[in-house]
C-alpha cells in the first residue's frame, strides 16, 4: 500500500474546504505490510492499545458512527491532516483537546459516513518540530500520551527504548530535512513482524540540549546502533498505523483527498 508521508501540521478543528487539483502523495518510508484479519475474534488488549487488535475497539472497517459509538461523540471532531507541498488532508481529532488520549482519523477518499479509515496518527500537539513546541509553549518536557503498542513504543520514547523494543537496531533517515527522522526499517524487528509493516515512527530531537547531532542529519539511512551518543536521545514525536488491509482494492481514487491548507484554521492547541 502507498502511504501518504503526512508529516507536517497537526489536527485543525475544521471540516475541508474547497477543493484544488491534488499534488502527488510523496512516497512514505516503511517495510512491506501483510493484511490485517478483519473478522478474526479479537485478544483483549489493554485500552490505548496501538496493535491490529487494539485501538479500543477501531478496525480497518470502522465508520465515524463507530469511532463517536467508541470514544463518545461529544470527544470527535472535525479536522485536518498536513500532507505536504501545502496541501492537508480531511480527518478525524478523536480527544482534540487531551494529549493523553489525542489521536487522528485520515479517511479514504469514501462518502461519510461510510468511509474506512486509512491510518491513524498520535503526534505531538500543535507543532511540527520541537523548537516550534518549546517557543510557542515554552515546552520542556514531552507531553505523555497513554497510547502505546504492546511493546511500550509511544510518543516520546528515545530511540533507545525503540530499539530495545524492536529486539535489535532499526534504520532511519537522518534529521533536518524533509523525510528527516523517519523509520525506514525495522529490520524484520518484533516492531515489524508483530505489526506486519504497519506501525511507522518518526523521530526528532528533544527540547533540551542531546550533544551534536551533525553526524547523523541530512539525506541519508543511518542506523540506530550509530557511534553517535546523540542518536539514542532523539525522542519519537509521531507514530501512525496503517489500516488498510492488503486484500482490500486500493487505486488513487480512494486516496485521501487533499485540500489546501491556507484554507483551514491554524490549529486548535491542546
Amino acid at each position: 500500500v502507498l502511504g501518504l508521508v503526512l508529516f507536517g501540521c497537526q489536527p485543525n478543528t475544521t471540516s475541508q474546504a474547497g477543493s484544488t487539483p491534488q499534488t502527488s502523495p510523496q512516497a512514505s518510508p516503511t517495510t512491506n505490510t501483510q493484511p490485517l484479519n478483519d473478522t478474526a475474534p479479537a485478544a483483549p488488549v489493554a485500552p490505548y492499545t496501538i496493535a491490529a487488535n487494539g485501538m479500543n475497539g477501531m478496525t480497518p472497517t470502522s465508520t465515524l458512527a463507530d469511532v463517536q459509538k467508541l470514544f463518545g461523540a461529544a470527544h470527535v471532531k472535525p479536522g485536518s491532516f498536513y500532507v505536504g507541498e501545502g496541501v492537508c488532508s480531511p480527518a478525524t481529532a478523536v480527544y482534540p483537546n487531551d494529549p493523553a488520549k489525542a489521536f487522528l482519523i485520515v479517511w479514504l477518499n469514501q462518502p461519510q459516513p461510510s468511509a474506512k479509515p486509512y491510518m491513524l496518527v498520535w503526534d505531538l500537539p500543535d507543532t511540527e518540530t520541537w523548537e516550534e513546541l518549546k517557543g510557542s509553549h515554552g515546552a520542556t518536557v514531552m507531553p505523555t500520551s497513554q497510547w502505546h503498542t504492546p511493546q511500550g513504543v509511544r510518543v516520546g520514547s528515545t530511540v533507545a527504548d525503540v530499539e530495545l523494543a524492536n529486539g535489535k537496531p532499526f534504520k532511519l533517515y537522518g534529521i533536518d530535512w524533509d523525510y528527516g527522522g523517519n523509520v525506514t526499517s525495522w529490520e524484520k524487528g518484533t516492531l515489524d513482524t508483530a505489526h506486519h509493516g504497519r506501525l511507522r515512527v518518526r523521530f526528532g530531537p528533544p527540547p533540551t540540549p542531546i550533544g551534536d547531532t551533525s553526524a547523523f542529519s541530512g539525506d541519508a539511512v543511518f542506523s540506530s546502533n550509530h557511534p553517535a551518543k546523540a542518536m539514542k536521545k532523539l525522542v519519537a514525536y509521531r507514530l501512525t498505523y496503517d489500516m488498510i488491509p492488503d486484500e482490500r482494492p486500493l487505486d488513487d481514487a480512494l486516496m485521501p483527498q487533499q485540500f489546501p491548507c491556507e484554507t483551514m484554521p491554524v490549529p486548535t492547541s491542546y
